[in-house]
C-alpha cells in the first residue's frame, strides 16, 4: 500500500501542496513541523528528512521529493489525470507550466520584503527609526516594484482568462501555486504596500479559492489560523 506523507512547516509554501493533496482526494499523513520563534528558521529535523532542510517535503512511497513546483507536477502525474485540476487542453496545459514557473518568480521579492519587515520591529526601541527608514527604502528600491510588477501581471491575466481562475475555466496548478505568495503579500497588515482597492480581481480570486471546501479543510489538519476571515 503506497504512503504520502507530507512535511508541513508554519508559514511556508507547504499549506499549498496540503491543498493539492485534499483536492486530489490523495490520502496522506502530515507531518507539522515548526520554525523556531527567534529565528524564524524551519527545525533541524526537516534536515533529517531532505539535506536542503526546507518545506514542504513530500514522501511518495519511499520517494522523497522537494521544491514546490515539482512536487504539484509529480502529484498532477500521477493523481491528477482525469481530476478537475486536469489541462482540458495542450494549449491550457502549456499555460499551467508557465505559471508553475513564473510563480518562483515572485519568490525573490516577497522574501526580501517580509525579511525588511524585521527591520522594522526586532531591534531595540531606539534603533527602530533607524532601521525602519533603511528597510523602507530599500522596500521602494527592489521588492516594492517588482511586487507590483507581477501584481499587474497577474491581475491581467485573470482579466484576461474572465473565468476567475489563472488557466481554462476550473481550478488548476497554475492556482494552487500562485496562492502563497499573493496571500502573504495581499494580507500583510502592517505596513502594507498595496491599498485594498488595488487588485480586485486578484482579491475576489484569493476569496473565491479559500471558498473551496479542501482549502478550508486543510487548515483543519495543521496548527495554523486560516486567514479567509481577514480577505
Amino acid at each position: 500500500m503506497e504512503k504520502v506523507v507530507l512535511h508541513w512547516l508554519n508559514e511556508s509554501a507547504a499549506h499549498r501542496i496540503l491543498w493539492l493533496l485534499l483536492e486530489l482526494s490523495v490520502p496522506h499523513e502530515v507531518k507539522v513541523h515548526l520554525r523556531d520563534k527567534k529565528t524564524y528558521l524551519s527545525p533541524p529535523e526537516l534536515r533529517e528528512v531532505h539535506p536542503l532542510g526546507k518545506a514542504p517535503v513530500l514522501e511518495d512511497n519511499g520517494e522523497i521529493l522537494a521544491e514546490s513546483a515539482f512536487i504539484v507536477e509529480h502529484l498532477m502525474q500521477k493523481y491528477g489525470q482525469g481530476s478537475e485540476l486536469a489541462p482540458k487542453s495542450e494549449e491550457e496545459g502549456k499555460k499551467i507550466r508557465f505559471c508553475m514557473h513564473h510563480s518562483g518568480s515572485l519568490v525573490p521579492a516577497e522574501v526580501m520584503l517580509l525579511s525588511d519587515r524585521k527591520l522594522r520591529t526586532e531591534p531595540p526601541f531606539f534603533l527602530r527609526p533607524l532601521t525602519s527608514a533603511i528597510a523602507q527604502k530599500m522596500d521602494q528600491a527592489f521588492p516594492i516594484q517588482d511586487l507590483r510588477r507581477h501584481f499587474d501581471f497577474l491581475e491581467d491575466m485573470l482579466k484576461a482568462n474572465g473565468t476567475g481562475f489563472f488557466v481554462g475555466d476550473h481550478l488548476t496548478a497554475a492556482d494552487i501555486l500562485y496562492i502563497f505568495t499573493v496571500q502573504n503579500i495581499l494580507l500583510l497588515k502592517d505596513h502594507a504596500i498595496f491599498s485594498k482597492d488595488e487588485y480586485p480581481l486578484l482579491r475576489g480570486w484569493l476569496k473565491k479559492m479559500h471558498q473551496r471546501p479542501a482549502l478550508q479543510a486543510s487548515y483543519e489538519q495543521v496548527p495554523e489560523k486560516d486567514p479567509s476571515p481577514n480577505l
